[in-house]
């Protein structure tokens, strides 16, 4: 009684005294009529396991286990104190003795039928998460196959499938793992099996996590902890325990700051919990443990601050970690060992090389000395060291320690595993700084031919949006290379081209994977995907449509709420069940591409690249890798991204058409160099190019970041001329449309043309109902006038009457043609009809002239924040938002994005700064040209800034002519230019681009 009662209290020195002294008194009665019960001994055996008796614990529950048999036969009661004696002897390392005792378990489990289910089935799972922890996975399947029945039996058949999937995923079988997951997961009852859900839950979240999946992981991560406050508190281990994983996933997706504010929390708890000797975490789990958990969090609070630069605050953690490691144990063990090279880590972030360095080897010595079989980390411990010698700028030390570990890694790892191509990414940069530019450039491309080998399947299993979140990373490692080829590759070096290759392969990836997902599923076999992709386009665009409103009375949170996981469960679900099948990445290569140019083409690709400097970035690149016919590629650089930026910038006071003469004049005097600065805009673009291009008759082109703002066909190269006069200046998202021979796109004879013009943007409420119903209401349109070119599309939402003869007159242009024409003007040009242009009845061509818009300051996806006005959509800005479940009439790209256009040829946007949007190096511009490429058109005809009306309604005019008379939409576009530019200055016809 004395033993059990300081056991409680959590007094260890008494607790500890009485036990021996009970064990002993108990040993002095065994076979008289004073013997203990089985009960007494197995008690006995936890407060002796406890103090670390182990000898003594073990021989106590040998005789609980004998204590517990009825007439000779085993009880239930046997199984139990079996599990309990098997399970000590595995955690104090005697492996083999214990998985003996679990193995007699089981056949004692055998002779008792469906007596003994339930206390069988917790004992086999028992001795399963060990055999799993040991790697004897294929060993724990076969139990888990074996004895499903008993699980059944006791009614524990979810725990048991659990454990089952959980073995799976261990043996890589994951797809059948997350199948298994899934059912659990669906199958979960909040009165039964809430506890098991976490777990169910957890396992999900940390396949998700493993996948790069981070918008699931969080979202279960997320579910574990309020699962866990639900059946516990907010005071408790297994609360903070799950507070912990969620931690370790905001660190993992670089949500620092996020993680820090968890990991704060955990550290918080556990180590009141090692200073409470009256709590009962501290009572169970006994000075020692509940001190290493603290530690343990100290650790990883100390790695986060350090990660973030809060140096102070990191060296405290660690501090603290290092004295409690020495305090409970001694100098040589591994928990001391682990600690000091967290300091290590430290010391070298905040620059104390010195220190850092004998941190660094003496963790590494007492790990290969003592621990050299169990520190799975040692490999990374020596990786780290040769990081710090190469910030000591000693890349020689730096190498012999890359180099060994580049050989362990090797012995451990297949070809291709993430560890080991870290190996070739470190000494890569080691090899670099020694000179040995060639071997480092070849090591590198080892690195990236291993992720792009994994790039396919990673998306496959990916939202478009986590698909953005990867790629941030997987691209920087491609910058890294990008740089390093600039700095070390010689002229004419065959590492241009595998530059060039997997450039093509990184260009527009998201647009690719994006427009290649949808069209699969669309035309997918299976009519319950077809039906399935169908609610997840029309879910998406209701919900898009819903953007900003919020705060709206009318649209409960609830429903976007509701609305936003329905359409990322529909996209999940969608790219699990389909993504093995979609070709993501473009195979497009150098060799093919240059095999598609015809004599006197070539196709430049630019790209924005970093300079480094001491690892960091020091500023961002232009440059281009020009691709001709012959297949030779050459790479030119342009200069600093800084100096474009600095010249496209409005000047202070400077008008839209000030600003766009002063860009796209050449100066004929020098003392016209501040009005004009064309040659500039030429020396920053395509000047550096010239040598290699002048003799080509036709150039490909897709830009690269803030490249996508110019008009390089417009851009003067001398005085009075521009470049679109000396060679056919094609603009392309992609080289794909090079490869395919897919750039002279004609018409059929009997196109459908829909226009929209002439729209009403303050239109009542009656009106668009009417609308809607199909009902013309009255004309309100405003009379047309010999208007000034001084309205624009974009200064404000007025009546644009340049819009509606822009119409009319296409119209007349092209009435001789068989071309079917629909003209949508005033109220009728609703949103709601424009959401109607979707799969059969898309137009092969569709005008949109209207405001457009790009909110440029705002935050948020970029398109929610570009789109274009329709019928009633000036009052929709001003707040006065249509009701009655009418449409707003504000239609953003976003709401394009969800549209089925793959059979439109053509859209043409003849509106205000409809190519503007979020520029980024790889992908283009987010905007409307975004949206409607993601739906599926072919080309766009867009605007890089505030059109004048009049003579863009010429332009539109002209343009159509040349396209009803036959010519290709290349081809007619470059004649309206060209006649355009004759007439007008540049600010009239440059603004329009024309990208496939």
């Amino acid at each position: 009684s004395l033993a059990q009662y300081y056991f409680t209290l959590g007094d260890e020195q008494n607790g500890h005294h009485w036990t021996i002294r009970s064990y002993e008194l108990e040993k002095a009665q065994m076979g008289t009529d004073q013997e203990a019960s089985s009960d007494k001994w197995h008690l006995l055996g936890l407060m002796l396991e406890s103090y670390a008796e182990s000898d003594k614990a073990w021989e106590c529950y040998r005789y609980a286990i004998r204590g517990s048999y009825e007439k000779g036969k085993p009880t239930e009661t046997t199984v139990s104190y079996m599990s309990r004696a098997a399970s000590m002897a595995v955690n104090l390392g005697h492996e083999q003795a214990g998985f003996e005792q679990f193995d007699a378990l089981l056949l004692t489990c055998d002779t008792l039928g469906k007596d003994g289910a339930v206390v069988c089935t917790d004992a086999a799972l028992n001795y399963i998460s060990f055999l799993s922890a040991a790697f004897r996975d294929q060993d724990a399947l076969h139990i888990l196959e074996s004895r499903r029945k008993i699980a059944k039996e006791a009614g524990s058949l979810n725990a048991w499938d659990l454990a089952t999937a959980d073995v799976i995923m261990q043996l890589n079988r994951e797809d059948e793992a997350m199948d298994i997951y899934g059912r659990l997961y669906n199958n979960f009852t909040a009165d039964r099996d809430t506890a098991q859900h976490i777990e169910i839950a957890s396992s999900m979240a940390e396949y998700q996590m493993q996948s790069g999946n981070y918008a699931a992981a969080e979202k279960l991560w997320l579910e574990t902890v309020t699962l866990s406050a639900a059946i516990s508190d907010e005071d408790s281990l297994d609360y903070y325990s799950r507070l912990d994983d969620l931690a370790t996933y905001y660190d993992r997706v670089g949500r620092k700051f996020q993680a820090i504010q968890y990991s704060q929390q955990v550290f918080g708890f556990r180590l009141r919990m090692a200073k409470d000797t009256t709590s009962m975490e501290y009572i169970f789990f006994g000075d020692a443990l509940t001190r290493e958990l603290a530690v343990n969090s100290a650790l990883s609070l100390g790695r986060l601050y350090t990660n973030v630069g809060m140096y102070d605050e990191a060296g405290s953690m660690f501090t603290y970690a290092l004295d409690e490691s020495l305090a409970l144990h001694a100098d040589t063990s591994f928990e001391y060992a682990y600690a000091l090279e967290a300091m290590a880590g430290y010391q070298m972030d905040k620059e104390d090389f010195d220190a850092s360095e004998h941190s660094y080897l003496e963790a590494i010595r007492l790990s290969d000395t003592y621990y050299a079989d169990i520190n799975v980390n040692g490999t990374t411990w020596k990786d780290n060291l040769s990081e710090l010698y190469m910030r000591m700028h000693q890349p020689e030390k730096a190498l012999v320690v890359a180099e060994q570990v580049l050989s362990d890694r090797q012995q451990q790892y297949p070809e291709g595993h993430p560890i080991l191509t870290a190996s070739y990414s470190r000494l890569s940069g080691i090899l670099g700084a020694l000179g040995q530019t060639d071997s480092a450039l070849t090591l590198y491309e080892k690195v990236l031919d291993a992720e792009v080998a994994r790039l396919n399947e990673t998306f496959a299993v990916l939202s478009a949006a986590e698909q953005e979140d990867y790629l941030t990373t997987f691209r920087f490692d491609f910058d890294i290379y990008n740089d390093m080829v600039v700095r070390y590759a010689k002229p004419g070096s065959l590492h241009f081209q595998r530059m060039l290759n997997y450039q093509l392969l990184n260009r527009s990836l998201l647009l690719y994977s994006g427009t290649a997902a949808r069209r699969s599923m669309e035309q997918h076999p299976d009519a319950a995907i077809r039906s399935m992709y169908q609610e997840w386009m029309e879910t998406g665009l209701y919900l898009s449509g819903l953007a900003g409103r919020e705060t709206d009375q009318e649209v409960p949170s609830s429903l976007i709420d509701s609305l936003q996981q329905r359409t990322e469960q529909l996209e999940k679900d969608l790219t699990l069940r389909t993504g093995q099948d979609i070709t993501f990445v473009p195979s497009v290569t150098a060799h093919a591409l240059s095999s598609a140019l015809q004599e006197g083409e070539c196709y430049v690709l630019f790209l924005r690249y970093p300079v480094f400097e001491e690892a960091r970035v020091k500023h961002w690149e232009l440059g281009a890798l020009i691709l001709n016919d012959t297949g030779n590629t050459m790479f030119v650089s342009i200069g600093k991204e800084a100096t474009l930026e600095k010249l496209l910038e409005n000047k202070e006071g400077e008008s839209v058409q000030d600003r766009i003469s002063r860009l796209y004049t050449f100066p004929e005097l020098d003392e016209d160099s501040l009005l004009f600065q064309g040659d500039r805009v030429f020396a920053t673009t395509w000047k550096p190019l010239m040598p290699f291009v002048q003799h080509s008759k036709r150039v490909y082109y897709t830009p690269a970041g803030i490249m996508n703002l110019v008009n390089l066909s417009a851009v003067p190269d001398k005085l009075d001329h521009f470049l679109f006069q000396q060679m056919e200046l094609i603009q392309l998202a992609g080289p794909e449309a090079v490869v395919q021979r897919a750039t002279e796109s004609t018409l059929k004879s009997n196109a459908t043309l829909t226009m929209i013009g002439g729209v009403q943007y303050d239109a009542s409420d009656d009106a668009l109902r009417s609308a809607v119903k199909g009902v013309e209401t009255a004309s309100t349109d405003i009379p047309l006038s010999a208007e000034s070119s001084v309205i624009t599309r974009g200064d404000n939402w007025k009546y644009l009457p340049g819009t509606l003869a822009e119409v009319q007159g296409i119209d007349r242009q092209i009435k001789e043609t068989k071309w079917k024409v629909e003209e949508v003007t005033g109220t009728l040009a609703t949103e709601e009809l424009v959401r109607g242009f979707s799969g059969d009845h898309a137009p092969d061509i569709l005008h949109i002239a209207t405001h457009g818009f790009f909110l440029d300051n705002s935050q948020g996806d970029p398109l929610h924040r570009s789109g274009i006005l329709l019928a009633g959509g000036n009052r929709s800005w001003q707040g006065d938002r249509p009701s009655g479940g009418l449409q707003d009439g504000i239609f953003t790209a976003a709401e394009v994005s969800y549209l089925d256009l793959h059979k439109t040829k053509l859209v043409v946007l003849s509106a205000c700064e409809t190519g503007l949007g979020a520029v980024d190096a790889n992908e283009g511009v987010f905007g409307l040209q975004r949206g409607f490429a993601l739906a599926g058109v072919d080309h766009t005809i867009m605007s890089l800034w505030k059109v004048s009306d009049k003579e863009t309604a010429l332009f539109m005019q002209t343009f159509y002519g040349h396209l009803a008379a036959g010519l290709s939409i290349q081809e007619a576009f470059a004649r309206t230019r060209d006649s355009m530019s004759k007439r007008f200055a540049p600010y009239y016809w440059a603004a329009f681009v024309l990208q496939q």
